[in-house]
């Protein structure tokens, strides 16, 4: 113990550390200019994501704009197969109206607007054999295709 004791006696009773002379006199004056420049620093960021929020609104904003109208030409322009009645709904509603018109009628209907009816090769194929096995003559069936 007369080691540890001797070791304390040589140290004085010493300020562990020293502050430069009139280093307190300047402080707040340092202080003020740290927090000014904090603050301007602040403000300048907050400026900056104000602009950029308004930039982005503005981008968004046109870019729902586009994606709308994108979506409104598509469904403006694409094909509407799904309008188209079945089968069966056209055999009803013919069944139903049918004291309406008569084959004349509709004949005329049809040079009226120059309408010739469209049939797919696989359609005609089948309408030309059913009309084969009821029993048209297949040159008069040739002659009139």
């Amino acid at each position: 113990m007369a080691t540890k004791g001797s070791i304390f006696n040589k140290i004085e009773n010493k300020a562990a550390y020293k502050v430069p002379d009139k280093y307190f006199d300047s402080l707040p004056e340092k202080v003020m200019d740290s927090i000014t420049a904090s603050e301007k620093s602040l403000q300048a960021k907050k400026n900056t994501l104000v602009k950029l929020k308004h930039i982005f609104a503005y981008a968004a904003s046109i870019i729902g704009i586009i994606f709308i109208s994108y979506l409104g030409i598509n469904y403006l322009t694409s094909n509407r197969n799904n309008q188209l009645i079945s089968e069966n709904d056209a055999i009803e509603y013919l069944t139903f109206y049918s004291g309406y018109f008569d084959e004349e009628s509709i004949i005329e209907n049809m040079q009226e607007t120059n309408n010739t009816p469209s049939f797919k090769e696989d359609e005609s194929e089948i309408i030309i054999h059913y009309l084969i096995e009821e029993g048209i003559d297949e040159l008069l069936l040739y002659n009139e295709l």
